[in-house]
């Protein structure tokens, strides 16, 4: 199972995105941070 909340969470500030996976509505991942999400998931 992968976990795209611990992938893309900012450790500093756990409610919120890690900056550079922020798509800058501080709610939902920009390109940066889905790439990091689909690295995650095993095939």
């Amino acid at each position: 199972m992968a976990d795209f909340d611990a992938t893309v969470r900012d450790p500093a500030d756990p409610q919120r995105l890690k900056p550079e996976f922020d798509s800058g509505d501080h709610l939902h991942p920009g390109d940066r941070g889905f790439a990091a999400m689909a690295r995650t998931v095993r095939v």
